[in-house]
């Protein structure tokens, strides 16, 4: 199996050598840029370069002691942190053993391996944990990084932070549930569902084995397959482990299977390839600029500049943003309203049989609205996205013909917008069109959902209040409830829930108009650079002429084949 390291070396070598060949027949300030381009995406390269593995389950699943029976260092990961003040402990590598504690993405405390226990957390917090031992050294070597989570029945707040951060950064979620309960959770089953969905795979461990007979353990096994079936689309994936008897081999098994490498090849495929379209494309212009005469191109020129101010007016139309954020706000609303009044018998039934437990439903409220809205964004951004393609067609159609290529071709025009913008994540659309462009690198997922998360986890309160007390009967409080759940609670969150969502879908309208008049301004200069680099140059025969656009056309064909060798 192939490594991150290899593919991560592979994408820098073929970077660097159609830079070698870009640089030299370009003109000075187009070989700066792409320079400039190529550095930044060898350090992104180069820093992101781990994937995360969550363990997650209850705080009476076992998750410490497994990772610490795992280890062989039973001690390591605290096992009775309390709730309130839970944590996401990462294991990494290092020969000198210490932790480095994290809040707000901030270090605020490195200490020895022994204060692990003492240190003054908060929910929320990280805390990295590094340590002198062969098993995390072999993962980090692959890239690895496990991560205990805090435990699901830990405070909403903490888990869910947690969870829409390692949605972006896992290439899998182990989840573990204790024999005791000899089942998963609805809760677990609506999110291993969900994670498959955004192609992430996901595991079971059946935790504490030693305490049933193997009969019995086979049996429970057994039981939560026919429940993944029946639940999950994705791939079953069970097993059994005692940490007690240091029964890990299932652990094992899914650890050694992990394919860190085709989710780091993902993650840079996309920026690598329109790096490598830049290049060709600044070839082209040269060639262009070799083939016509001077006052040729700079009349093309000026008509392009004509379609780029068009482009950029029409990019920035008056109150355009402002309409279009509140319009698919509505959208995603509407949504978030169907699914909720879809599931009005479940969230009376669960107020009914617990009627003072505001945070139980609350929890079922996040994890039934977060795929929704995940998944209502990435439509919206690609409505947003094809408008405004729309709307700049014809200058990259301009920015096209200059360079000779048979065919408009946006992801080649605006595919290095990926190397502008951190990407944020790629949950959704990491297959379609839209992602291989401007959607890819603004992020459709976790990164503007978490804000509206963290409205429903502040709402939660107000949950029992909306509801109300029901009447003596179970008919008479499942028919309050249910006018309540209606008529108050689903307005009340999408009246919470609006401000933020139009606001996120604000920014992000405003991000891919000055993304994409950055692009169109960043192309015209590159043409304007090739066309006064050869105004200045001294005249060329035909014969020299000929021979410099034929060494250009090795040069494009070799970035196609480096192209095809980096896919």
């Amino acid at each position: 199996m192939k490594d991150i390291k290899s593919i991560s070396e592979d994408f820098k070598k073929v970077l660097n050598l159609a830079l070698e060949k870009t640089i030299t027949s370009v003109p000075e300030k187009n070989a700066e840029d792409i320079k400039i381009k190529t550095q930044s995406l060898i350090n992104d390269l180069n820093d992101q370069l781990y994937i995360k593995v969550p363990f997650i389950g209850d705080f009476s699943a076992g998750k410490s002691s497994l990772l610490n029976a795992y280890l062989n260092r039973p001690e390591l990961l605290p096992t009775s942190i309390r709730p309130e003040t839970a944590v996401s402990y990462e294991l990494y590598y290092a020969p000198v053993e210490t932790v480095e504690h994290y809040r707000k993405g901030l270090l605020i405390t490195d200490k020895g391996i022994g204060d692990l226990a003492h240190l003054n957390v908060q929910a929320g917090d990280i805390v990295k944990v590094y340590v002198d031992n062969q098993k995390v050294k072999e993962l980090i070597e692959r890239n690895i990084v496990l991560v205990d989570m805090p435990g699901t029945d830990s405070s909403l707040e903490a888990h869910e932070k947690a969870i829409m951060s390692y949605l972006t950064e896992g290439t899998a979620f182990i989840t573990l549930v204790d024999c005791e309960h000899g089942s998963l959770k609805q809760s677990a089953l609506r999110f291993i569902s969900e994670v498959q969905g955004y192609d992430i795979d996901a595991h079971v461990l059946v935790t504490k084995s030693d305490k049933k007979p193997l009969e019995d353990r086979l049996k429970i096994k057994d039981y939560i397959e026919s429940q993944m079936r029946r639940y999950v689309k994705g791939a079953i994936s069970v097993g059994i482990v005692s940490s007690v008897k240091n029964e890990i081999e299932d652990l094992e098994k899914v650890i050694a299977n992990l394919d860190s490498f085709s989710l780091y090849k993902q993650r840079f495929s996309n920026n690598v390839m329109g790096l490598l379209d830049e290049m060709i494309s600044i070839l082209k212009m040269r060639n262009k600029t070799l083939s016509e005469n001077v006052e040729s191109l700079k009349k093309e020129l000026l008509e392009i500049h004509s379609e780029q101010e068009k482009a950029i007016l029409k990019l920035n139309e008056n109150n355009e943003t402002k309409k279009v954020s509140s319009a698919s706000t509505d959208l995603i609303l509407d949504e978030i309203k169907n699914k909720l009044v879809s599931m009005e018998t479940d969230f009376v039934n669960e107020m009914i049989n617990n009627p003072n437990n505001g945070t139980g439903v609350n929890q079922r409220l996040i994890e039934s609205v977060r795929p929704i809205m995940i998944s209502e964004l990435g439509k919206v951004q690609e409505t947003l996205w094809q408008d405004l393609q729309d709307k700049t067609a014809t200058i990259f159609e301009s920015i096209s013909q200059f360079e000779n290529t048979e065919r408009f071709d946006s992801q080649s025009v605006i595919g290095t917008i990926e190397t502008k913008i951190k990407p944020l994540t790629d949950l959704v659309f990491k297959n379609s069109k839209v992602y291989k462009g401007i959607i890819g690198a603004l992020g459709i997922g976790t990164a503007f959902v978490a804000p509206w998360v963290e409205i429903l986890i502040f709402f939660g309160p107000d949950i029992l209040k909306f509801f109300g007390i029901g009447g003596d009967s179970r008919k008479e409080k499942e028919a309050m409830y249910k006018d309540n759940f209606l008529n108050k609670v689903v307005p009340g969150i999408v009246n919470h829930l609006r401000p933020k969502i139009e606001e996120s879908l604000a920014q992000s309208h405003h991000e891919m108009v000055l993304t994409l008049q950055n692009e169109i301004n960043e192309k015209v200069m590159q043409i304007q650079n090739s066309i006064e680099a050869r105004s200045n140059e001294v005249k060329q025969s035909e014969e020299q002429i000929n021979i410099e656009k034929e060494a250009i056309e090795v040069k494009i064909v070799l970035i196609e084949e480096l192209k095809i060798q980096a896919a």
